[in-house]
């Protein structure tokens, strides 16, 4: 199995510091303020590459694991965000993450939800399946766990402007019943 670290971040050019979190909303960056607009275009983009992902993975379910939230923690980055951006989240949204447990199996609409609001830092958690996981990490990475991307995935991340950051062999044997769903 390999894991694929993908990013907006190219390292193989001139890297400058960039922004990580969507947090960082009215911040300066390389003499450019992040707004809402720049954020949510950015995020789109990962959204995209994750449901692609999925379907060339030819499910349309996957397993929740390792989940790391706080009901609280959600509704107060809910009022955050309101008195950031002055809009609110949307209602059914909000209710698929105060009912998310662990384990649960979710349609691939549900899991773009989930995914949208990890990349917003308001919980995490790995989206498992037979013989692949999609990890999220700090600084506005996703992991892509699996044998081999597709050649339509690699183009995809390179149409949107995104990058494959490293590759690295993941994994013995006997970790893998813990990553992925082997029920």
């Amino acid at each position: 199995m390999k894991k694929y670290k993908i990013s907006k971040y190219d390292y193989s050019s001139n890297y400058t510091e960039d922004w990580i979190s969507i947090w960082d909303i009215g911040r300066e960056y390389n003499g450019k303020i992040l707004t809402y607009s720049d954020y949510i275009l950015t995020e789109n983009k990962y959204i995209e590459l994750i449901s692609l992902f999925i379907r060339e993975c030819c499910t349309e379910y996957l397993k929740i694991k390792y989940l790391e939230k706080s009901n609280g923690r959600i509704r107060t980055n809910v009022g955050k965000w309101h008195y950031k951006t002055g809009l609110n989240i949307d209602k059914e949204e909000l209710a698929i993450l105060l009912s998310l447990k662990e384990e649960d199996v979710l349609p691939l609409e549900k899991l773009l939800v989930v995914a949208k609001y990890i990349l917003r830092e308001y919980l995490w958690c790995r989206f498992v399946g037979k013989n692949y996981a999609i990890e999220f990490g700090y600084d506005y990475y996703i992991y892509f766990i699996c044998k081999e991307l597709s050649p339509l995935i690699v183009e995809k991340i390179n149409e949107l402007g995104l990058f494959i950051n490293s590759v690295t062999e993941y994994c013995d044997g006997i970790e893998i019943n813990k990553i992925f769903d082997e029920d």
